[in-house]
């Protein structure tokens, strides 16, 4: 798509597919949180990378967001997932320093720590933890 008149069809039919979805929302009396609702366009164009388009829903322009989330995924415009994998590597990094050294607490007492197996257990759980 490179010309205007192009996305003013896909602003046009997408338009069109939201007031059907409102009519089928109406019939089933259910209603569209329009707070979490927006509008965004994957493609591999890189010159209409910043485009936004205009999608109405009920006379309103839904606003448009490049990088949605989508029951709980971050979605990029090349669909690569990237940002959404980052955040839960750093989720997960962070995750698991903490339950490290919540167990390293538990077992941190004198008397935990007079059994020879716990010695051995310990340096394991260390290794786990603080190698990458």
């Amino acid at each position: 798509m490179h010309a205007d008149g192009d996305w003013q069809v896909v602003e046009g039919v997408l338009t069109k597919d939201m007031a059907s979805v409102g009519e089928y929302l109406q019939t089933w009396k259910l209603k569209l949180i329009t707070t979490k609702t927006v509008s965004a366009a994957f493609h591999r164009n890189n010159k209409e990378a910043k485009r936004e388009l205009e999608v109405k829903y009920n006379n309103k322009t839904l606003p448009f967001c490049s990088e949605p989330k989508y029951l709980g995924v971050a979605l990029d415009r090349s669909l690569t997932y990237r940002r959404h994998l980052e955040s839960r590597r750093k989720k997960l990094t962070i995750t698991r320093e903490a339950a490290c050294w919540l167990w390293l607490g538990c077992w941190s007492n004198t008397s935990a720590n007079s059994h020879p197996s716990l010695g051995a257990r310990n340096r394991r759980v260390l290794r786990t933890c603080l190698v990458p």
